[in-house]
């Protein structure tokens, strides 16, 4: 009696807990790589570099906020020599030291200043969610090439032992054909096979040792050994529920949340700080300003010295005001309000695409899951055929051919249902970061995310 114990189940996990659902869940190595990508790789490094620039620029808008502060000093000396008729007059020479300190503050540009340090506010903010947009969609590259290694590693796999296969049924014909019961006609296709088979091995290797050095690139690391690479996936759960549950959180929220609608809100606020900017360009502005500065200087002319000490001080309010520039003001403003309709369009796009591909993934999902059913159900009953195979071989009721044809078509069925698993993860691991519960953006700041992504 043939029992089948299907791994594919609808579980009963709590809605929007996604813990144990994702690739790395099921293969422990790919957490370590993606947690290291963080730090290492060639894609994060550019983005906290941009980051570094990002804070850089606000500091630069905030300082027109602050009061700015200069001093001096000089040191200097001065002679003269005064002849009149040939006949040399007394000298004279002077010296000293001056200080002066200077102080400048904006007090009223109608918000203007305030306008452009808030934009750069934004702007560190904006690199702030893409930094966690970049990394969401490098670990869903890493989980994803991650899977292909493993897939690669165990078609090499089947390739090494379809080539033993063939070398054992090479060496019985090369025995047969000395024996005289086969011709040297008759081992040609066999030969042929094996220098195939041969041939697809050794592409094998060659593809995977390339993937192998592209990914580690990737993720930045040092090395990344074949042996390392598991040459096997474990059965994998779909959570219709789970699935469901997400999908109607997305939906509920209109996509509002997510890491793309926040930076698309960003830059619709940034074009009504740009608009508020260009408005007052025609305002007055107003300044203060302060000055204090020492002078201690000596005199000497001829026979008399003389030490003078001054201090003196200043207080300034000062004003300007632009009445005309040629409309470039009114150009400023009507870009501004262009831009800001263009930016309200592209997040009305782009909520309306996150919840299409959303709601086309879960179908997707569905169907992936079917699929998966169904290969995991002819690696079962492959792998049933195997067992009755061999022990009818040990019974003496079926020859070592018959035992080799049902191991191959057990490979074969066995790929395929890893292929499933994989392509129901790299759908579902999609899925999750685009409904904004991808539980690797814990390991990012909270000021980079959103409540919704569990902080």
């Amino acid at each position: 009696m043939l029992v089948l114990v299907l791994p594919f189940a609808l579980g009963a996990q709590p809605a929007g807990n996604v813990a144990g659902t994702l690739p790395e869940d099921y293969l422990p190595q790919l957490r370590a790589i993606i947690a290291t990508a963080l730090k290492q790789s060639p894609t994060m490094m550019q983005q906290n570099i941009n980051l570094s620039l990002a804070e850089a620029a606000r500091y630069g808008a905030d300082s027109v906020l602050w009061p700015s502060v200069s001093g001096g000093a000089s040191y200097g000396f001065s002679n003269a020599h005064v002849s009149s008729d040939g006949i040399t007059g007394p000298s004279s020479s002077s010296s000293g030291i001056s200080y002066s300190v200077g102080l400048g503050q904006p007090i009223f540009a109608w918000g203007a200043l305030k306008a452009s340090s808030d934009i750069a506010k934004l702007d560190q903010q904006i690199k702030q969610r893409q930094f966690a947009i970049a990394y969401r969609g490098l670990a869903n590259s890493l989980r994803s090439q991650y899977l292909g290694l493993v897939a690669k590693k165990i078609g090499l796999r089947n390739s090494r032992a379809q080539v033993k296969l063939l070398e054992v049924g090479m060496a019985n014909q090369e025995a047969m054909l000395k024996e005289g019961s086969v011709s040297s006609g008759d081992i040609i296709l066999p030969r042929l096979a094996l220098d195939e088979a041969r041939l697809n091995l050794e592409r094998a290797e060659i593809d995977l040792n390339y993937s192998r050095n592209i990914y580690r690139r990737l993720a930045g690391l040092d090395e990344l050994a074949e042996e390392s690479i598991p040459d096997t996936l474990p059965p994998v759960t779909f959570t219709e529920a789970l699935a469901d549950s997400l999908l109607q959180s997305l939906v509920q929220d209109g996509a509002r949340n997510t890491l793309q609608a926040q930076v698309d809100q960003m830059v619709v606020k940034q074009q009504d700080l740009n608009y508020k900017i260009a408005k007052t360009s025609l305002y007055p502005k107003f300044s203060l300003g302060a000055g204090y500065a020492i002078s201690n200087a000596q005199s000497v002319s001829g026979n008399s010295v003389s030490q003078s000490f001054v201090t003196s001080y200043s207080y300034s309010f000062s004003g300007g005001w632009t009445i005309f520039d040629g409309f470039r003001t009114r150009g400023a403003k009507m870009t501004a309000l262009a831009n800001k309709r263009s930016d309200e369009r592209q997040a009305q796009v782009d909520l309306e695409s996150t919840l299409d591909n959303a709601q086309n993934m879960r179908r997707q999902l569905g169907v992936l899951a079917h699929a998966l059913n169904i290969a995991e159900l002819r690696r079962a009953l492959a792998q049933d055929g195997l067992k009755r195979t061999t022990e009818e071989l040990n019974e003496g009721t079926v020859s070592q051919s018959t035992v080799d044809l049902a191991t191959t078509s057990f490979a074969s069925a066995d790929y395929a249902a890893v292929s499933a698993r994989m392509d129901y993860l790299n759908r579902w691991a999609e899925f999750v970061g685009l409904v904004g519960a991808d539980p690797v953006l814990n390991a990012l700041p909270v000021s980079y995310l959103s409540s919704s992504h569990g902080k």
